[in-house]
């Protein structure tokens, strides 16, 4: 869904939408230091990415939002939501159509700011989130429940967060022989395995988890590694990202490949499916894949 050249017919829509971005008496600065001035609580809401989809469910209101990224897919009543972003790009025409009030949308999707550009010179407010760590991840759970005038439900799931956090983050503390991880998004057995490093989120939980990343690099993103690297990084652990929506044989393909053998994760059996969802989205149940990393560290802890 490329972006496309809008007709005379929404017209009409794109005044509505300019008005909605006009400057209200509701200041809010977002991760990237835009600021947005809104007249109300937000009625309607887009979602650009799965990760602020379910936050937004999660405090509670899902029933604010009008359409949504095709790769949402939790919770089930997602399901019915219309779908305006893909990676082939946003569908302009139908989220003027949708008429938002707010756009929810993450940096990390739009590095190059140009869809950000796009959106708010057709008059939209565009709220865009960067979390980089779990403390991140909470602040912005509380920061839209304050757009969406939703601030208890808000800060009820982020003092939960919190409390699990704490609870990883001292026990993590307490290993002093931290296993080197290393965390494979996706490996197809023929091309070389992308992999998530220290600088990525990935590197930030397992860190907080009490394992140490094997593969550094200061880019912030997945890259791609040679095996020899791999070989040469020598795990302790492995981890790789599975998902239902999007399954991989990153595992099994691992284990089988000759030149990974004599590697401590391949020889021991310590190569791990997790549910990528978990551990891959920047929304709340990433406290769940932090937990999840945490019991594999501490369980291969325990047996060495």
């Amino acid at each position: 869904m490329a972006m496309v050249l809008l007709v005379p017919i929404l017209i009409g829509a794109i005044s509505g939408c300019i008005e909605n971005g006009t400057r209200g008496d509701l200041e809010f600065t977002d991760d990237m230091g835009d600021t947005i001035y809104l007249d109300g609580t937000p009625g309607r809401v887009i979602t650009l990415t799965p990760a602020l989809t379910e936050l937004v469910f999660a405090i509670g209101g899902g029933d604010l939002i009008v359409a949504c990224d095709d790769t949402s897919d939790h919770p089930d009543e997602v399901q019915g939501l219309e779908r305006v972003f893909s990676w082939d790009g946003m569908d302009m025409e139908a989220i003027i159509a949708a008429e938002p009030d707010i756009i929810f949308m993450d940096w990390t999707l739009d590095v190059t700011g140009d869809d950000h550009k796009a959106l708010t010179d057709m008059g939209l407010n565009v709220y865009r989130v960067y979390p980089t760590t779990m403390d991140d991840i909470i602040r912005n759970i509380v920061e839209i429940g304050d757009i969406l005038d939703l601030e208890e439900e808000a800060q009820a799931l982020s003092d939960d967060i919190e409390i699990r956090l704490d609870a990883v983050e001292e026990a993590g503390a307490a290993i002093e022989d931290r296993p080197g991880i290393l965390h494979i998004s996706y490996y197809d057995g023929a091309s070389d395995p992308w992999v998530l490093t220290d600088s990525t989120f990935s590197g930030s939980l397992i860190d907080t988890a009490g394992g140490r990343c094997v593969i550094s690099d200061d880019t912030g993103k997945g890259i791609t590694v040679s095996i020899e690297t791999i070989i040469t990084s020598n795990p302790d652990i492995i981890f790789t990202s599975q998902s239902s929506t999007w399954p991989t044989e990153s595992r099994s393909l691992i284990l089988s490949d000759e030149r990974l053998q004599d590697i401590e994760a391949v020889k021991s059996g310590a190569v791990y499916d997790v549910e990528g969802d978990l551990v891959d989205r920047t929304g709340p149940r990433m406290i769940d894949g932090l937990e999840l990393f945490h019991e594999y560290i501490l369980a291969y802890v325990e047996e060495a």
